[in-house]
């Protein structure tokens, strides 16, 4: 019976320490995880943050799926102190993830860019001579009868038949031999001939002014003075050094004022480009600028800026600027495509952030700077030139300073939400 007794005492003692041992070590676990747990403020939709619940489930005005704000155990709530700046919010570092922000610093570089532009290659129209011809007759003899022939100063490009000016060459010669003027002699300077006139050799004079009205040029007076004979068929020359870019000759045609040959100096170009209307402030006559063809790879060509043509084209709101191009070689021809890249800057240091980071809003734009501590605040800056992918700032920021360089949009939006326009 005491066995008994003492066995029953021993079960229950065991009962009592294991539901002891239970309670003890239950406790700590739940008080560890409530610790560590953080708690849920609200539910919001992810695309319009302006959407709040109490409980879970989906947004009523796009059925995207809410997503839980917790609280900051830190700081117990997520409104900003008074002191900070208007606007300045807490992002937790959860918050942060999940709209996905980037930071950057403020700091100095190098103020240069480069401007690309589409190009044309056309023939500069400052070195184009146009051949016409004042004498009276027809064509004769034809030398150069293509398009694309290269001529030189003083090659015969045509002859003409010209019956009706042999009286008045005859006058001029006649005229000379009078007056005893000899342009064969070694003594003969254009100063004599003019000596001579002035003491009253004015036939001689009259007969070379009217073979200058009948269109006769000096090269061509000259020559016959010097042979003493006249000339039935005219020659006509380049006045100039280049390639034949327009030919309206044909034989036995009646020679009129209208132009025979066009000639252009092809050592020069001129090329037009197309760039950005924003740009036209940092273009102007005289910049260095590069070109590549890609029918010409391997190959760079250097040239200036021309001039800032005062033309937008309203299709494409780009601006057009023309340049000048050395080209030795002739390898550039008219109607060729390229582009020309120019340099921009005057390579000094200057403050600047990544242009992502400015919210340009047209009347003001705005950084949102790190005030440290998960508190992020916009702050109104003046902008100046961009330099590729990098803004300069004028004013409102200082080097060193970090800010938003990505994500800046969902803080906007949050910030306008609470009220700070």
């Amino acid at each position: 019976m005491k066995r008994s007794v003492f066995v029953s005492l021993l079960i229950a003692l065991a009962f009592l320490g294991g539901y002891g041992y239970g309670r003890w070590y239950a406790n700590g676990p739940v008080q560890v995880s409530a610790k560590t747990t953080p708690r849920i403020l609200y539910y919001r939709c992810p695309m319009h943050p302006s959407f709040r619940s109490d409980k879970p489930g989906v947004a009523t005005c796009c059925n995207m799926t809410l997503q839980p704000v917790y609280a900051d155990d830190s700081s117990g709530a997520d409104a900003a102190p008074a002191s900070l700046p208007a606007g300045a919010m807490r992002v937790t570092p959860r918050q942060q993830q999940l709209i996905g922000l980037q930071y950057g610093k403020v700091e100095y570089g190098l103020a240069a860019r480069a401007l690309r532009g589409v190009a044309r290659v056309a023939v500069n129209e400052n070195k184009i001579v146009r051949v016409q011809s004042k004498l009276e007759g027809w064509v004769d003899q034809i030398n150069v009868n293509a398009v694309g022939a290269t001529v030189k100063r003083g090659q015969v490009l045509l002859t003409i038949y010209n019956p009706k000016s042999l009286l008045a060459q005859q006058e001029y010669v006649n005229a000379m031999t009078a007056s005893g003027v000899d342009m064969n002699s070694p003594a003969y300077t254009s100063a004599h001939a003019l000596n001579k006139t002035v003491n009253g050799e004015g036939v001689m004079t009259a007969a070379r002014v009217q073979l200058q009205l009948l269109g006769f040029t000096d090269m061509q007076i000259e020559t016959i003075g010097k042979s003493h004979q006249t000339m039935a068929r005219l020659t006509v020359v380049a006045p100039t050094t280049g390639t034949v870019v327009e030919y309206n000759v044909q034989p036995r045609q009646r020679v009129t004022p209208e132009t025979l040959y066009t000639i252009a100096n092809l050592s020069n170009v001129w090329v037009i480009a197309d760039f950005l209307a924003v740009d036209a402030t940092a273009i102007h006559a005289g910049q260095p600028a590069k070109l590549t063809v890609p029918l010409l790879p391997g190959r760079t060509f250097s040239g200036t800026v021309d001039t800032v043509l005062p033309v937008i084209d309203p299709a494409t709101r780009s601006l057009k600027v023309r340049f000048e191009f050395d080209n030795p070689d002739e390898l550039l021809r008219s109607g060729m495509y390229g582009e020309v890249e120019l340099r921009i800057g005057d390579g000094r240091r200057k403050l600047m952030v990544p242009q992502e980071a400015v919210l340009d809003g047209g009347r003001k734009q705005e950084v949102f700077v790190d005030l440290g501590g998960g508190y992020l605040a916009p702050r109104e800056v003046k902008t100046g030139e961009r330099f590729g992918d990098r803004v300069e700032i004028v004013k409102g920021l200082k080097t060193g300073e970090r800010i938003v360089t990505s994500g800046n949009f969902l803080l906007d939006s949050e910030s306008q939400m609470r009220g700070r326009h």
